[in-house]
């Protein structure tokens, strides 16, 4: 790793998952992934520490912020980001198979609980959308009735024009 840069297992482990991720990373998610990371506070702190480093960039992401909160803080890895990461992961495969196996567990258990908040997410949702489905056929009937009863209007009053 370079020399120049001390980071401490904290930061390493919010670097890896900004690395690891497929798009920018929110503090929130960040604090979702990490056992290290407990509040949105040391999320922050992290990305102050790497942004300072240069290994990420962050920004505010306005289209993720949900209305009327603060906007959502998220971060991407840098060039030099990636590079210390990989270099880091080179160095642990030198670590003593238990603490490999820890490691890996211990990552398991953060996916799986991932995992099932998002499949529970999933089942809310899709719960929602059923339940807007019914609104929208009560909806549509309530309009059918309503254009019954105009048709039915309309040929009332054609008929009572029709016989005076």
């Amino acid at each position: 790793m370079d020399d120049d840069i001390d980071l401490a297992r904290e930061d390493l482990a919010v670097l890896h998952a900004v690395v690891d991720a497929d798009r920018a990373v929110s503090t929130s998610t960040i604090k979702e992934q990490l056992y290290c990371i407990d509040t949105g506070s040391q999320a922050r702190y992290r990305f102050n520490n790497l942004e300072g480093c240069g290994l990420i960039e962050t920004w505010h992401d306005d289209e993720r912020t949900p209305e009327h909160q603060m906007a959502v803080r998220v971060a991407e890895p840098t060039e030099a980001g990636r590079e210390i990461a990989e270099e880091f992961d080179e160095d642990t495969e030198t670590l003593p198979l238990e603490e490999r196996m820890l490691r890996l567990e211990k990552q398991v258990g953060r996916m799986r609980e991932t995992y099932g908040k998002v499949k529970t997410r999933i089942v809310d949702l899709e719960d929602e959308v059923e339940d807007h489905d019914d609104d929208l056929e009560e909806v549509a009937e309530e309009i059918r009735n309503i254009k019954r009863v105009l048709v039915d209007e309309t040929d009332s009053r054609i008929s009572a024009g029709e016989d005076s």
